[in-house]
């Protein structure tokens, strides 16, 4: 790879260079700071929208019965997972990629959404196995409720080394003066150690843990592998957010670490008050008991 590493700039953010490229023009267009924040306003306004409204339905449900409902939230999951993807791509390469607007990657959506995803079953993961104790999960969650969980996480950690290696692999090998700087600044001696815990966080030791059947149902090697993809996620979203203003130095700050507890910590508390003020269990869907009688 190319060893000169160009200093970080934020073109769009003020008046682009000359020798910007062709492209800077619309990379400026798009991330005019008003567009920028009435995107980011859309994209949040509809997938609370969509979430308002799945569960809604499913609250509507457990006061009803019959099939209208659950046909609704089938229809608007499915419009989600289009308008999801859509957004969440547009949403990543707005908020991550653009921190080096001279890079870029076509896959790096894809590489987003697979992070996003298995660290989402690692929290879903911990969230269960803390909260089976309740009386009305109890009988809801077995062994092969935590075993389809940690085949999830096992399957969505090798899709996301999966595209790791496939964004890193190309890069690497077509060693384009516009790409290879972001994997050099990542690799150098400031940050390698992280590069390659990050590979082993997100993949490699998650992996090997959960891959044993009898492990994926033990509840404390499931939590174990969790909390490793999640600390995993946090390196991922670390390394891919600091090295342009920080090329030298590769240890967070006490406020990095302020700002990760205060989210970890908003986040635990939305989602248990929002558990704990509703039913557990979908008590009104009709496929509860035999989805229950299957799994039990």
């Amino acid at each position: 790879m190319n060893e000169k590493l160009p200093k970080p700039t934020r073109p769009w953010y003020g008046h682009a260079p000359e020798s910007s490229g062709g492209w800077i023009g619309f990379k400026q267009a798009w991330l005019s700071y008003p567009f920028f924040l009435s995107r980011a306003v859309v994209f949040l306004a509809v997938w609370l929208l969509f979430s308002w409204s799945i569960r809604r339905n499913s609250e509507r449900q457990d006061q009803r019965s019959g099939m209208a409902l659950t046909r609704n939230n089938i229809r608007l999951s499915v419009a989600f997972l289009v308008v999801f993807g859509v957004t969440f791509w547009l949403a990543t390469t707005d908020w991550i990629m653009s921190l080096e607007p001279h890079w870029g990657s076509t896959i790096f959506g894809i590489y987003q959404f697979a992070g996003m995803f298995v660290s989402g079953l690692a929290l879903v993961s911990l969230l269960t196995l803390g909260l089976r104790g309740a009386s009305p999960l109890r009988q809801g969650v077995g062994d092969t409720q935590l075993l389809d969980l940690g085949r999830m996480i096992v399957a969505f950690a090798t899709f996301w080394g999966y595209i790791w290696f496939s964004q890193f692999m190309l890069i690497w090998y077509a060693n384009l003066s516009e790409e290879t700087p972001y994997m050099v600044l990542r690799s150098n001696a400031a940050w390698g150690g992280l590069f390659i815990a990050n590979l082993l966080l997100n993949w490699a030791i998650p992996f090997l843990l959960l891959l044993p059947r009898a492990n994926k149902m033990n509840p404390r090697t499931l939590a174990t592998a969790s909390v490793i993809v999640l600390v995993g996620r946090c390196v991922d979203l670390y390394l891919m957010v600091l090295p342009p203003f920080s090329p030298t130095r590769s240890w967070p700050t006490l406020w990095d670490w302020v700002v990760l507890a205060a989210v970890a910590s908003g986040l635990l508390l939305v989602t248990l008050r929002s558990f704990f003020a509703r039913e557990p269990l979908p008590v009104g869907d009709p496929y509860l008991l035999r989805t229950l009688e299957e799994h039990a």
